[in-house]
């Protein structure tokens, strides 16, 4: 299992919220502001907060519903009718939204498009069908010092990254991560410049980091347009 979508999730018993604190994968979460059925203040607002997940959103659809996230269902409709009668969104325009978001994330996620994940969060800052929390934050590249005098090049690259200005005679670990926080490669040299194949890895947002046998550390954000 690569991630979790859910779709105005219920607390259960035994209970969902605890076991959201296992799970570490990407996940999720949508909410309808106006579901009365599993109201986000009771239900998925605590799923979220439990969840371990190195990648995780929350998106609350402005006038939403529980049942609109599924077709018309007599017993659902029901019941919500009994507590909300008067829903300021359609069903189609709720499973509109629904649909844009779980698209991006899903091509992110299980196809590893980090192109697909900057749509994603493109549309979470500029939707205002939405309200939304997200946490992912892989590496802090304020958090360490950088190796002077590295150049990483061509950037954006296609093929082939170079790299020069590592420290000559020690081992140097390269690993590039993609927005979600996944490894995606990793290499170790012993010489002050390499060579790394890239030509596999899809178009995006990459983050690269290095780390010595020396106290020195650095992370380097690079464009990385494959042709796959």
């Amino acid at each position: 299992i690569k991630t979790i979508v859910t779709l105005a999730a219920a607390e259960t018993n035994p209970s969902a919220i605890q076991a959201a604190k296992s799970i570490t994968i990407p996940t999720l979460i949508f909410s309808g502001e106006e579901d009365c059925v599993a109201p986000p203040v009771d239900h998925q607002n605590h799923m979220y907060d439990s969840l371990s997940s190195t990648c995780k959103a929350q998106i609350h659809i402005n006038g939403g519903g529980h049942c609109y996230f599924a077709d018309d269902n007599f017993a659902c409709s029901l019941g919500e009718t009994a507590c909300n009668p008067n829903l300021s969104i359609t069903r189609a325009e709720q499973q509109d939204v629904t649909f844009d978001f779980i698209d991006s994330w899903l091509r992110a996620t299980l196809l590893d498009n980090s192109n697909s994940m900057d749509v994603f969060n493109d549309s979470l800052q500029l939707s205002n069908r939405i309200n939304y929390r997200k946490s992912c934050a892989p590496i802090n590249v304020n958090s360490v010092n950088r190796i002077p005098d590295i150049k990483l090049y061509p950037n954006p690259a296609s093929s082939t990254l170079h790299i020069e200005g590592l420290v000559k005679n020690e081992h140097c670990r390269i690993t590039i991560y993609n927005s979600l926080g996944d490894l995606v490669l990793t290499s170790t040299v012993n010489n002050d410049m390499t060579k790394i194949n890239i030509i596999d890895i899809p178009s995006g947002s990459y983050i690269i980091v290095y780390e010595s046998d020396s106290q020195y550390k650095a992370d380097t954000f690079v464009i990385i347009n494959s042709d796959k």
